[in-house]
């Protein structure tokens, strides 16, 4: 899988965005054939991207064995930036990720997630906070689910990136929230809603995942029929 997404960035870097423009191949010194020929070539590797992207999405597993190969900060800071890409109610971006890598730090927080010593073993261990004031100012009855749901595109986002780096993550809640923000000296307004150990994966868990159809309806719920979808054309 690194191959292919090496092999498509290489495509990417080589490749002239010629567009629709009539000029733009002659500015680089390339023949309208040329032109056509590399903007085909585009619209396959966008196509393959595309397949080998959601190739990522069906492989990524919840991981608790790492290995103690070190990660670079780059790479965690793309994670933390891809997470705070995720859509937020209202523009507000509700919460806050605190970067742990200390060995004792990391081992306290195994034992106040109900005695999850594994979390230590993770190089880096992202823990993610959420605070509902402002959504709930904005929005006086729905502001705490939008603030849940700010916060879980945000992980979302991270658990995926991280996988785009080829580490291995895992979404915990299991703790004890006030003894943990007690450890973090984390401010009363804010709940602690994920704690993300990463790192390199000693394992591939298999996981089995329900089909499409057991969870799509069309049109209204419980409504199977799809006349108007075809399915079996993008199953090709």
């Amino acid at each position: 899988m690194r191959d292919k997404f090496a092999k498509f960035f290489k495509k990417r870097d080589e490749y002239y965005d010629v567009g629709d423009k009539p000029f733009e191949g002659e500015e680089k010194n390339i023949s309208k054939n040329e032109c056509r020929k590399l903007k085909k070539e585009n619209e396959k590797f966008k196509k393959d991207f595309k397949k080998v992207v959601l190739e990522k999405f069906k492989s990524r597993r919840s991981i608790r064995k790492f290995s103690d190969q070190k990660i670079e900060w780059k790479k965690i800071y793309d994670i933390i930036e891809a997470g705070l890409y995720g859509p937020v109610a209202g523009g507000i971006q509700n919460y806050k990720v605190i970067v742990i890598q200390d060995s004792e730090v990391k081992q306290e927080l195994g034992k106040l997630s109900f005695q999850q010593y594994w979390l230590a073993d993770a190089p880096y261990i992202l823990v993610i906070l959420r605070d509902n004031y402002r959504l709930m100012q904005l929005y006086p009855s729905e502001g705490e689910v939008y603030s849940i749901q700010n916060s879980a595109a945000l992980i979302e986002n991270i658990l995926m990136m991280a996988h785009f780096h080829d580490l291995g993550a895992c979404w915990i809640e299991a703790y004890d929230n006030k003894v943990l923000k007690e450890f973090l000296k984390v401010p009363p307004e804010f709940v602690v809603d994920a704690i993300i150990p990463i790192g390199y994966p000693l394992e591939n868990p298999v996981v089995k995942k329900d089909s499409f159809d057991a969870h799509v309806y069309y049109e209204k719920y419980n409504q199977k029929e799809r006349e108007n979808y075809l399915i079996k054309e993008i199953r090709k």
